[in-house]
């Protein structure tokens, strides 16, 4: 008697859960046999599942956790086989084939698991608990072993997604901001910059699944990599740990420009957890703790003035410093004292003295940056009778941060930032079995994430300070010191791109179903998802005051007497409050064609509705009419661009059996992405809600240090930022064609070919370039009455093709390798 019994995860619109639904069904082939009796054990909790096969041969689904199995056949008058330590792994299938031979019920046989994903047309990798756990990790953050996934490479240094300690990456050609993170299957992701919103602890994780490329249509959102977190439930046996790894700078070399002291560094690392049994065998619980505490010294080169420049001897300094009312020489570079105003005195004193000789590099600074992670979560299992489980889950996150250095604008210490971020993820979930071949499951998803980041003097009145009027009428939010950029030195001041201020809120809901007929497994699915973005986004709100020198010959000489060369400043009155849905369904036939051959075949559809503001305080750029025209009025959409509805995604794929050892599988699929918020905010930077005003001397008058903003004079250069309205949603076209081979029972090993093409890809340009020639600039700009036109688009493309090579030797006997 011949029958085979597939061991697989049902991924759930793509998005798995922990030990998300595990069914057992017999192959057709095996239809009409009856009276075999199935037996699954999980080996890791302790508990098993057992049902007799129906007279058409099918097998009831059950809820069982990704786990490690013991599957046991049985049939009177028939031997025992059974095959032992069967991984189960997230989003994956295994096939045991099982001979029942005629014997005494005494005789047993050993069915050996083949390694070879023969059910799957996809070629993911998976990254197991032991090898999370093991592998050496820094900051143990297990999202850098993605980097082991052939087709995915780090991000530019310094990108956008993977500052702060953030992971980022490319996967097979695809943009860092294409990647969907998926936490026990419900969104994790900001969907402001599409960065995660929370890596949970590794001890809290059973293992995560990276999928690169032609994935099945239950799978959306992204035209990137899949990364799918499961995070461990409690088991029938009362666990526990607690772990603290501790670093400093004991053996840590000097930085080349340290003062003979190696530079501060202390982390602490720690936490715990603890998990067991709420009711043997039916509901289990895992609570977790984990923190960070961390002090690193950094070295930086900074360039002040001295303290005889500082009183206004400029002497030492090559060039004429010239009196801008007489237009004569100051005798021996010399500014008398009463000539230095007494704002600028202020402004010298934001710089530290010199520490090191000479004029350049003359200040070496070594601040400490401060960091403080807190983690927590919870999580609870209840499997239901008959055939039912509900999850319940949740994880928060906190990190405490001070930045010496804000957004590497300056050099000078004291001008940092201080960043918060929290993040909140939370799950409930309930699946159920109807009958022996169909399943259900609803997930409700919540996901919150806040920023804030603030200038390190955000607590200061300088208005009260240093007695100007012209920083009194500002919000308390946008307290600190303005930005002052001398030539010849380093900058100080604090950074003009803060406050940030946000809050983001995506609530999700989902409905899968899952059911057998025959050869064939289907599967369908629909989710919605709301995210709500509030904040503030304060540019230039305390100004920005350069020294060129073009007033008196150097930049020194203008800030001692007070006399800007360019200051400009903005009134910020535009509070963020976005709104978007996304909709999304799917259906999917895997076929078993015969012993040897898988095809898949789906089609996902996708909608995302354009971003919008409940008060419409957006406005974009009219290329027609040449006109700045609020949102929602002279026939502009409330979003500012017409919908996109038309994101239909065909998926095809195959896996091919060539020998027990061997299987060739191929794909194809048709990816949209979500994109990301923040272009949506750029129409928040238009007037009215956004205006500039520019100052600078001219011949008939000039700016000083007691008002550089006068409420009179000066100009409002208009430079809008606009999405263009025929803006469409991005799509990447993925494909693949792999053979991968097992040897002996533990490695596996695959060559493949990988491609992609991406349209449609964000990108912009000034809207607004001068034509060539040698008239007067404004003159040949297409709208003389702005300067540049940040105009945003999609129109960008890109390409990648690989040969991608792995060798993937599963945990046992103690090592691992891949």
């Amino acid at each position: 008697m011949k029958f085979a019994v597939l061991l697989f995860t049902l991924p759930l619109f793509g998005q798995l859960t922990n030990g998300g639904l595990t069914g057992v069904v017999l192959d057709p082939s095996g239809a009409g046999v009856n009276g075999a009796r199935i037996v699954v054990e999980d080996t890791s909790r302790g508990y098993s599942r057992s049902a007799a096969t129906e007279p058409d041969g099918s097998w009831r689904i059950v809820q069982l956790p990704v786990a490690t199995y013991r599957v046991t056949v049985t049939r009177d008058g028939f031997a025992t086989q059974t095959a032992e330590a069967i991984r189960v792994e997230v989003d994956s299938v295994r096939r045991l084939d099982f001979r029942l031979q005629l014997g005494d019920v005494r005789q047993s046989m050993e069915v050996r698991e083949s390694l070879l994903q023969t059910e799957a047309t996809d070629s993911g990798t998976v990254l197991q608990r032991e090898q999370i756990a093991k592998l050496p990790l820094n900051r143990r953050g297990f999202l850098q072993l993605a980097l082991l996934v052939p087709g995915v490479n780090p991000p530019v240094q310094d990108s956008e997604l993977s500052t702060r300690g953030t992971f980022a990456a490319h996967a097979n050609g695809a943009r860092e901001e294409f990647n969907n993170f998926l936490l026990d299957g419900v969104d994790n992701n900001d969907l402001y910059t599409n960065r995660y919103v929370i890596e949970p602890p590794v001890d809290t994780i059973q293992e995560f699944k990276l999928t690169a490329g032609s994935y099945s249509a239950e799978y959306g959102r992204s035209g990137g990599a899949q990364v799918n977190v499961i995070t461990r439930g409690g088991t029938n046996e009362w666990h526990g740990l607690a772990y603290e790894y501790f670093r400093n700078r004991a053996l840590d070399a000097s930085n080349a420009f340290d003062s003979g002291v190696t530079n501060k560094y202390i982390r602490n690392q720690f936490g715990g957890l603890f998990g067991g049994p709420i009711a043997r065998d039916k509901a289990f619980f895992l609570l977790n703790a984990d923190g960070l505490v961390e002090r690193r010294g950094l070295t930086r080169l900074a360039t002040v003035p001295t303290l005889a420049e500082r009183n206004g001897d400029l002497s030492a300094r090559a060039g004429v410093v010239r009196d801008p009312f007489t237009f004569q020489p100051f005798p021996g570079n010399i500014i008398p004292a009463a000539r230095i105003n007494p704002v600028s005195r202020r402004v010298l004193d934001l710089f530290p003295l010199p520490n090191r000789p000479g004029t350049a590099g003359n200040y070496l600074a070594q601040p400490v940056l401060r960091e403080t992670v807190a983690q927590g979560g919870a999580r609870a299992d209840w499997h239901l009778c008959p055939g039912g489980l509900l999850t319940l889950r949740y994880q928060q996150s906190r990190q405490d941060l001070f930045e010496p250095y804000a957004e590497d604008s300056t050099d000078v210490p004291g001008f940092g930032s201080v960043v918060d971020n929290t993040g909140h993820n939370a799950m409930i979930h309930h699946q159920q079995s109807l009958g022996a071949s169909f399943l259900h499951s609803l997930r409700l998803g919540f996901n919150r994430n806040a920023r804030a980041a603030l200038p390190e003097n955000f607590n200061r009145n300088v208005a009260e300070l240093w007695n100007v009027p012209w920083l009194a009428n500002l919000a308390e939010r946008d307290r600190g010191y303005p930005f002052f950029n001398v030539q010849g030195f380093s900058p100080v001041g604090d950074a003009t791109s803060q406050p940030l201020i946000r809050f983001g809120t995506t609530l999700q809901v989902q409905e899968d179903v899952s059911w057998l007929r025959g050869a064939h497994s289907f599967k369908a699915g629909f989710q919605v998802r709301n995210t709500r973005v509030n904040g503030v986004l304060d540019l230039l709100a305390r100004g920005s005051l350069s020294f060129s020198g073009a007033v008196s010959g150097s930049g020194i000489s203008d800030v001692l007497l007070g006399i800007p060369s360019f200051a400009l400043r903005a009134n910020p009155d535009n509070p963020q409050t976005l709104r978007t849905t996304s909709y999304a369904g799917y259906f999917q036939d895997e076929w078993r064609v015969g012993r040897k051959l898988s095809l898949t075949a789906g089609l996902r559809y996708e909608y995302n509705s354009p971003a919008t503001d409940p008060f419409n305080r957006m406005a974009v750029f009219q290329a027609d009419t040449g006109r700045v025209v609020r949102v929602g009025e002279n026939g502009v959409p409330r979003s500012g661009i017409r919908a996109d509805r038309n994101n239909f995604a065909p998926r095809f794929g195959f896996a091919y059996s060539a020998t027990d050892k061997t299987v060739i599988r191929g794909g194809y699929g048709l990816y949209y992405d979500a994109g990301m918020l923040v272009l949506a905010s750029s129409q928040y930077f238009n007037p009215p809600f956004f205006t500039l005003r520019a100052f600078f001397p001219t011949a008939t008058s000039i700016i000083t240090l007691n008002n550089p903003f006068p409420s009179t004079g000066g100009i409002s250069p208009v430079s809008p930022s606009t999405l263009s309205p025929d803006i469409t949603t991005a799509s990447i076209q993925h494909w693949n064609l792999e053979v991968q081979r097992q040897f002996g029972s533990e490695t596996t090993a695959s060559v493949a070919y990988v491609g992609s093409a991406g349209a449609h890809l964000i990108r912009s340009r000034d809207l607004n370039q001068a034509r060539p020639g040698s008239t007067d600039l404004t003159a040949r700009r297409p709208y003389p009455q702005y300067s540049g036109i940040v105009f945003i688009e999609t129109a960008g493309n890109s390409n990648y093709h690989a040969l991608q090579a792995r060798m993937d030797r599963r945990f046992s006997r103690r090592i691992s390798l891949l």
